[in-house]
């Protein structure tokens, strides 16, 4: 049996929680010995996602060696693409996914790949912030104008740009931010967790993520925060503009890790 059928029949076995494992089909990867996946930030779910499934080849196909690089974001539609040669495999939102195989995406260009799995539970936009802030709204931060410290995932993270425009649906822009006196800060999901639990940040903000989050869960064992709401309005104003539907987190779904001040 060939690599790519052998690696196919890998996918269908595996049950891994990750977004839409792209392949870029004229890379022709699984006929070589090595394989790259580009994934997301690390210590984040993607990339620990991919990093698992690529053991799971390695065992799987005796011989195949699996590497797996940071990314995220359009940077791993572009690594797909076959004269970048950059990767084999990527993690893809399926909005992103959408968007390359449209054309609809920042290049106007269509990319042409195929889907080797999509296993994932759905991501809403989840914005925590420390109790100490004093604030549990976005109109209460835009009418109070304080210098917040708001840590997101890194720049060319999809999840950042529906955070960043659901900030600006509420007329909160990141030069409003810095002119209070905050600012916002990009970097990994592990990262934003300790600085949040060291004083270094005050609030974390992803335009999707699944949930519970463990990492949210573990922060609010040792620093209660709130799950700050977004309204229908702008829900529906940033989903249009992403091509993604309206969903509800459950007001109390970290209400355990908060103790007697449920987010």
């Amino acid at each position: 049996m060939s690599k790519q059928r052998k690696l196919r029949a890998s996918v269908r076995r595996l049950l891994i929680a990750t977004a839409a494992l792209a392949m870029g089909v004229a890379g022709n990867a699984f006929a070589a010995d090595s394989i790259t996946f580009t994934a997301g930030s690390p210590g984040g779910g993607y990339f620990k996602a991919a990093a698992a499934f690529g053991e799971y080849i390695k065992s799987d196909i005796p011989g195949t060696s699996v590497t797996v690089i940071p990314g995220g974001g359009w940077a791993n539609v572009e690594r797909l693409d076959p004269a970048s040669k950059a990767a084999d495999v990527g993690v893809l939102e399926n909005a992103l996914a959408s968007m390359a195989w449209e054309g609809t995406g920042p290049t106007g260009k269509k990319y042409d790949f195929r889907m080797l799995a999509a296993f994932r539970q759905p991501g809403a936009a989840q914005a925590i912030v420390l109790d100490s802030v004093g604030i549990s709204t976005f109109e209460e931060l835009k009418a109070k104008k304080l210098p917040i410290r708001i840590t997101m995932f890194e720049r060319h993270q999809l999840a950042t740009g529906q955070a960043l425009a659901i900030l600006e649906a509420y007329g909160i822009t990141a030069e409003n931010i810095e002119s209070w006196g905050g600012k916002i800060i990009f970097t990994s999901i592990s990262e934003a967790m300790r600085m949040l639990a060291d004083g270094q940040a005050d609030m974390w903000f992803t335009g999707g993520s699944y949930f519970p989050h463990p990492q949210y869960v573990k922060l609010g064992a040792q620093h209660p925060f709130k799950l700050m709401p977004v309204s229908k309005e702008v829900a529906a104003a940033v989903g249009k503009k992403f091509g993604q539907d309206i969903m509800e987190v459950p007001v109390d779904v970290y209400a355990d890790a908060n103790g007697q001040n449920p987010a």
